[in-house]
């Protein structure tokens, strides 16, 4: 971290934040936070009407090795967050 620099380091998680944030939308996914609310660390994701919040997260870990947490407290069974 001391190489890189905070700055380059701020920046680096800014740009994945976006780029994460686009390739949600263009599957036709919802964002569960605005853009100008957007955490450059965690990204929620809406879960579309009808899906398992636990069945999805258990196909992500086992098939794609793919580890993502659900919501909590008012959004657990509604989102997802990366």
């Amino acid at each position: 971290m001391k190489k890189e620099g905070k700055e380059k380091i701020f920046k680096r998680h800014l740009e994945l934040r976006d780029y994460l944030r686009t390739k949600i939308k263009s599957l036709g996914l919802t964002l569960f936070v605005a853009e100008k609310f957007a955490s450059p660390t965690v990204t929620s994701i809406k879960l579309p009407e009808g899906i398992d919040d636990k069945e999805w997260l258990k196909i992500l870990r086992q098939k794609y090795k793919t580890e993502i947490a659900g919501g909590m407290g008012e959004s657990k069974g509604k989102i997802v967050r990366i």
